[in-house]
């Protein structure tokens, strides 16, 4: 038991989206200002999102400056320059990345594990009561994951600093094609085990159960099981992570994904009680075959 839980660890820990919106080529500049010396540390905190006003569109000249910032601190995370990526976040946008206001500790989780943001598209700024301006982004997270949601930021001596951001309705574009996953204490209850590859794949997960659950996706190598994988007889790097999202009790949530390959993928749900036990462990797992090839996302 114990191999399958480090193998687990180890595999699939992830960090962890008005107007029409313009689709935008990235930049690939990185502009902050320099930390201050200093090492990571242990904070706790806990953020708070003072207005949920859907705010008024801003004029050209501060939606361009609004998208340039946007661009510019994405392309610095996508860079590997995590102390300027660290800069160009607010003590809120902290706490959610690492858990502190200590920026080193930000930089430490992502050299620890990032994956890059790919922009699909990014418009409609607004401005709103609190101070803070907001601008609707859609993108992929690694070569799977599809999210759209609204980032919302302030501007702070000449920068544009990520503070909060708030997931919206996924809504697609294309062709979909959708499994039903219901989480239950402990395991998943799928309406189909196959289903054919679409632009997009949509797993509508429904949290059943009395406890937080999560849906954890990964592509197999060509003839191994979710046991196999669990026990280790499948090699770490030949297991793909796609996606990942955590639904609360009573509630549900659309994982979508994109550009999959045809195969097996498994289901699994990390999250552990306080007897240290994965739910993974416990019997919350299982398999979804994805046969064909779909279209890509650009």
């Amino acid at each position: 038991m114990k191999r399958l839980l480090v193998v687990v660890a180890i595999i699939f820990v992830v960090t962890h989206p008005g107007s029409s919106v313009v689709a935008q080529e990235a930049r690939p500049t990185c502009v902050a200002p320099t930390l201050p010396a200093g090492t990571p540390a242990a904070e706790a905190g806990v953020v708070v999102s003072p207005d949920d006003s859907p705010g008024t569109v801003v004029d050209a000249a501060t939606a361009a400056r609004v998208v340039a910032g946007i661009e510019n601190f994405i392309a610095c995370r996508n860079a590997g320059d995590y102390a300027a990526y660290a800069a160009l976040l607010t003590p809120d946008r902290m706490l959610v990345e690492a858990g502190t206001t200590n920026p080193y500790d930000v930089i430490a989780d992502l050299e620890g594990f990032n994956l890059p943001i790919t922009t699909l598209a990014l418009g409609d700024v607004r401005t709103h009561a609190d101070g803070r301006l907001s601008a609707e982004f859609v993108h992929l997270f690694g070569s799977h994951l599809y999210y759209r949601s609204r980032l919302y930021v302030v501007e702070d001596d000449g920068y544009v600093k990520f503070d909060e951001e708030r997931y919206l309705p996924e809504e697609p574009p294309g062709e979909q094609s959708a499994v039903d996953v219901r989480l239950v204490d402990f395991g998943f209850e799928l309406d189909h085990t196959t289903i054919a590859n679409a632009q997009y794949v949509v797993l509508r997960g429904e949290n059943a159960g009395n406890h937080q659950h999560e849906i954890i996706v990964a592509r197999l190598p060509e003839g191994a099981t979710v046991e196999q994988a669990l026990t280790g007889e499948v090699p770490e790097d030949q297991i793909e992570f796609a996606g990942q999202t955590a639904i609360a009790p009573g509630q549900a949530d659309d994982l979508v994904l994109v550009n999959l390959e045809p195969g097996t993928y498994a289901l699994l749900c990390l999250l552990d009680e306080p007897d240290g036990v994965p739910h993974a462990a416990k019997g919350m797992v299982a398999q979804l075959t994805i046969e064909g090839t779909a279209a890509p996302t650009p």
